[in-house]
């Protein structure tokens, strides 16, 4: 713990640096917001991500090819400004 001097009087911090209090922090004993484990909050991390992964992949569905008459539309009167 890392003392503190305040008006005289030394005053101990209760956190103490996370950095180095432990130098093998176990994810199991380690709570973190909402009072979940480290390790319950990577698995429901990766849980969402594999969701996120599923749900982008079923909404992107392969556009059906252009003709070449579509292509030369899109290139002549996609240009900006007027020729």
């Amino acid at each position: 713990m890392t003392p503190h001097v305040y008006q005289d009087q030394i005053i101990t911090s209760a956190i103490g640096n996370p950095m180095t209090d432990d130098p093998d922090p176990d994810p199991d004993q380690l709570k973190g917001p909402g009072g979940m484990t480290l390790r319950q909050i990577h698995e429901q991390v990766q849980k969402s991500v594999e969701r996120d992964r599923e749900a982008q992949a079923a909404r992107k569905s392969p556009a059906p090819p252009q003709s070449r008459w579509q292509r030369w539309v899109r290139y002549v009167w996609g240009r900006s400004g007027r020729r």
